[in-house]
């Protein structure tokens, strides 16, 4: 008898750490996706961008309402005036369910064109959605943190 318990237990453990580490992995996989996508952005990447989104992606973006297509546009605005971003992130929070994941985070960005330089920090949430098998994102919202 103690043996079974003692076996149940240890089942149940293993897999109370097994799920665990899935959620973390699956958390990684998230973070990557949204490294990706910036990454993207700062290589004018605009396959690479659109493999990061979903078909139906959404960005609210400071009252504005983007697509994939229009946020590549704005994009294309900045590299005709050869102008770099830089992209750095704290304050990340992921969270998965399933096939459905959250992050929030501070997003600092410099972009640099000529000889002017624009620091921006931005306070962001992304959806993303899994499909076949690979993280997308579905919907980020972003806005622009105001400074004294």
């Amino acid at each position: 008898m103690r043996y079974s318990i003692f076996v149940a237990v240890l089942c149940f453990l293993m897999a109370s750490c097994q799920s665990s580490q899935d959620n973390v992995v699956e958390k990684e996989a998230v973070d990557g996706v949204r490294l990706a996508f910036f990454e993207a952005i700062t290589k004018y990447d605009y396959q690479a961008l659109r493999n990061q989104c979903t078909e139906d992606f959404v960005l609210f973006e400071n009252g504005l309402h983007w697509n994939a297509d229009s946020l590549i546009n704005i994009i294309k605005s900045f590299e005709a005036k050869q102008a770099s971003f830089k992209y750095s992130f704290e304050d990340i929070k992921t969270e998965v369910q399933g096939a459905l994941a959250w992050t929030t985070y501070r997003n600092h960005g410099l972009i640099s064109m000529a000889e002017r330089q624009i620091e921006y920090e931005w306070l962001e949430s992304a959806i993303f959605k899994k499909r076949n098998g690979l993280w997308k994102i579905a919907f980020l919202h972003s806005t622009v943190v105001r400074r004294n």
